[in-house]
């Protein structure tokens, strides 16, 4: 599932840039260069200090998403319960990241 969490973003119409880490679908529309000046541009007009997850952070989203045991609402409540700890620009994308889970 990792490996398309691009894909699985944009079905809510969110456009995950990571410089270097396009998707295979991104690049095949569109040139590397317009990604990177996308993301570049992008990053400029918002310039959150607290936008970086730390990898305790990212790894307790992961482990919710990536268990597999768990009901689909233990893992939305989970994800949400995570967001309620974070700054408002860090629960919106792990609002939005739950809002993908079937």
């Amino acid at each position: 599932m990792e490996e398309h969490v691009q894909e699985l973003l944009s079905l809510n119409n969110i456009l995950l840039l990571q410089p270097l880490q396009y998707s295979h679908l991104m690049s095949s529309v569109f040139a590397d260069s317009l990604l990177a000046k996308i993301h570049n541009e992008f990053a400029k007009k918002i310039e959150f200090s607290d936008m970086k997850f730390t990898p305790v952070e990212f790894m307790s989203i992961v482990e919710n998403i990536d268990s597999g045991i768990t009901s689909i609402l233990s893992t939305t409540a989970e994800l949400l319960q995570i967001a309620s700890k974070m700054p408002y620009e860090k629960q919106r994308v792990i609002v939005g990241l739950a809002m993908l889970i079937p």
